[in-house]
């Protein structure tokens, strides 16, 4: 079959079937996987795209995803190859773009395949990818540009030398969202967390030592291409950061909504910085933390699409893909994405007081989001999202609608008989 210069090949290894191994690891990324894939496949047939995306059979396509027209789903078996099927696709595709974690190799591995096929690539080059995603390495680079980044060593440097006092961040050099990241308050709370990260295949010779910045996180959403950049997002991030013997720390959601003009400045300042130590080109992020240091401290750069774009997407319906593929062959072409006053804010929750979708008399108002996925071990982890013309407008319902899952869920376990209340 001939290919089609105007088709796209959409691939998020978590829910393709893309990850052989570390099976924890992929529990607890899964259902932001299958958010990212949706705001992909939303955004590119938006963008008038014939768009080709691949899920396991055992995932459902989310409610409201998109139209089936214009979209072509590949379902894989048990038995399938994702790396089989990709070699399939490519040659009927002119453009992809691939969301994948930096650990393990897959964000590279899978990037250097589709680069094989003389794709027009719109996420990170697998070269940009592998810089940028050494965390140690990056924060060096930035501290040299003049950025302020958390002091950082390897996990061996650390026990041998400690240049930073406790408590401190315990996480994998080549990581992805909260996974295998813990604070620790002293020797004990880190070797707890070496172990732990051990048992999710992260050897100690993987693992780096930060210091813990105390603030609000934040993450930029950026475009980089040869025209330069352009920053999409400056995003809330709900995350809560604990030691490996309590309840580890998990990413819980974030808001997104209009630039912060304070930020604005310094966000394009980090982006252009980033973009040129690691030859970035398409779709990236960043976190920092607004501290007490007087200057936001750069903590991490994200080669990869992140949760955040679900949250943008819900604010800016005009295809970034369509802007990206036109602007990569060359082609005139503005920014799609007009300011806005809205917001959008997003959780992560997981329900073990329910197998399928959330209730049916849930009845959310117009541009409101729910996706869920079934968990291994029972129950589902959801992804709830709610627009609104204010931040607190936003945050608000999605607040009640979380307070309301989780009331549900109570009344579940009384009348499982699973809980005794005195």
């Amino acid at each position: 079959m001939e290919r089609a210069k105007d088709g796209i090949l959409v691939v998020e290894i978590t829910t393709a079937g893309g990850m052989g191994s570390g099976k924890a690891r992929l529990e607890a990324i899964s259902i932001e996987g299958l958010v990212m894939l949706q705001a992909l496949v939303g955004d590119a047939a938006a963008g008038g795209f014939e768009v080709h995306a691949v899920l396991q059979e055992g995932i459902g396509i989310p409610d409201g995803m998109v139209p089936t027209d214009g979209v072509r789903w590949h379902r894989l078996g048990a038995g399938t190859s994702l790396k089989e099927a990709i070699e399939g696709i490519a040659p009927l595709v002119g453009h992809c773009f691939v969301v994948a974690p930096e650990f393990g190799g897959y964000l590279v591995e899978y990037t250097a395949l589709l680069e094989s096929h003389g794709l027009v690539l719109l996420s990170q080059p697998s070269r940009a990818a592998a810089a940028s995603s050494d965390k140690k390495g990056a924060a060096e680079l930035l501290s040299k540009a003049g950025l302020d980044v958390p002091a950082t060593q390897t996990l061996e440097g650390f026990l041998a030398a400690p240049a930073i006092p406790y408590p401190v961040v315990v996480k994998p050099n080549r990581g992805a969202g909260c996974v295998g990241v813990f604070t620790a308050r002293d020797e004990a709370e880190l070797e707890d967390a070496v172990v732990v990260n051990e048992g999710l295949s992260f050897g100690r010779d993987s693992l780096i030592v930060q210091e813990l910045v105390e603030g609000k996180p934040l993450s930029a959403s950026v475009i980089a291409m040869r025209q330069g950049v352009a920053v999409l997002g400056i995003n809330e991030q709900d995350v809560s950061l604990a030691p490996a013997g309590a309840s580890g720390s998990k990413y819980r959601g974030g808001v997104a909504g209009p630039l912060r003009p304070e930020l604005a400045a310094w966000c394009e300042r980090v982006a252009r910085a980033a973009a040129g130590a690691f030859q970035l080109d398409g779709y990236f992020g960043f976190d920092f933390v607004l501290g007490t240091r007087g200057t936001p401290v750069v903590v991490e750069v994200n080669p990869r699409l992140t949760t955040s774009f679900a949250g943008l997407k819900m604010i800016h319906p005009e295809s970034l893909l369509r802007f990206m593929a036109r602007r990569k062959r060359g082609e005139p072409a503005s920014l799609p994405w007009i300011p806005r006053r809205d917001f959008a804010a997003y959780r992560v929750v997981s329900s073990s007081g329910h197998s399928g979708p959330l209730p049916g008399d849930w009845e959310l108002p117009p541009g409101h989001q729910v996706t869920w996925l079934g968990a291994p071990g029972g129950g589902v982890n959801a992804f709830i999202a709610c627009k609104g013309l204010s931040r607190a407008a936003a945050v608000g319902t999605i607040e009640r609608l979380v307070a309301r899952l989780q009331r549900d869920e109570d009344q579940q376990v009384d009348e499982d008989g699973d809980v005794m209340r005195g």
